[in-house]
């Protein structure tokens, strides 16, 4: 029987699908093609026409803020660490508050780090 080549599950011929040499079950396949990119200009003016209307953060995008105002800036190691997230869901939090311009990443030497907006 055939695995994923991401979580390692077991798959059925049937359930399988190709992303390059990979061969990824449909949540895997899926979390990968679906990913939000940080840098989208569409998605920035969505985030920040309906932010009018609708802008409460999730407490996870609360606390992300708030350690960034605390502490930051954090690379993204620090972050997961200390809030508990998984990469994905890092990402996930973290593209949709650069799309509300409430956080950003910059360089730190050679280190990419993440920021308030409005940080230097």
């Amino acid at each position: 029987m055939k695995r994923c080549s991401r979580c390692q599950a077991e798959l059925e011929a049937s359930e399988t699908f190709s992303v390059g040499d990979a061969l990824l079950c449909e949540d895997c396949y899926l979390e990968r093609m679906a990913q939000p990119k940080a840098c989208d200009p569409w998605a920035v003016y969505s985030a920040k026409k309906t932010a009018e209307h609708y802008g409460e953060l999730t407490p996870v995008q609360q606390r992300i803020l708030d350690l960034l105002a605390a502490e930051g800036p954090l690379p993204a190691a620090a972050l997961r660490t200390r809030l508990d997230l998984t990469e994905t869901e890092f990402r996930n939090q973290f593209a949709t508050l650069r799309h509300m311009e409430k956080a950003r990443a910059c360089k730190q030497g050679d280190q990419v780090c993440y920021t308030l907006f409005a940080a230097d």
